[in-house]
């Protein structure tokens, strides 16, 4: 049961030789678990190289199509990340678009709850504007309004939460 908490804090604070040890683990892993296991928490880490490189796995090829999505997913919802994955998302949608199963689109999105910025969610609502989500309609609704009350949340709460 440790083993989940463990990995993740590892991902969390971890260098490139914990990132390059992770992802060895995700391409020789032992069982299904394993694999995705490591895999998702590449996502995790916070050095900007290695975030790109996680990025890059969401389209190479490396990563089945039936878990790019969620690895894309865990990316958005990393605070250092979030930037540049929304970025990098932007840039690659139609590719992740023809490339990813449909269902596994507004699944993918949900990642964008946390892109808590005004600008990010002006953003974020203009870019689906012009990009409807062709399944799970009702799902990109959710995630736009629980992306509105987390930027409201902060913005309200700023000064408790400065760090």
């Amino acid at each position: 049961n440790l083993i989940p908490a463990l990995v993740s804090i590892v991902a969390h604070t971890g260098t490139a030789a914990e990132y390059d040890k992770f992802y060895r683990r995700f391409k020789n892993a032992e069982t299904p678990q394993e694999e995705t296991r490591f895999l998702f928490a590449l996502a995790n880490f916070r050095v900007p190289g290695l975030i790109e490189k996680t990025l890059d796995l969401t389209i190479n090829g490396e990563v089945g199509t039936q878990n790019s999505p969620y690895l894309m997913r865990g990316i958005l919802l990393n605070k250092e990340a979030r930037e540049k994955a929304w970025s990098f998302m932007k840039e690659h949608w139609n590719e992740m678009l023809h490339k990813y199963p449909d269902n596994s689109i507004p699944r993918m999105c949900e990642g964008i709850v946390g892109l808590v910025t005004p600008e990010l969610e002006a953003d974020a609502r203009e870019f689906f504007a012009r990009h409807p989500v062709k399944q799970g309609a009702k799902q990109m609704e959710q995630h736009l309004e629980r992306l509105r009350i987390a930027v409201a949340c902060k913005e309200r709460w700023k000064d408790l939460l400065r760090p």
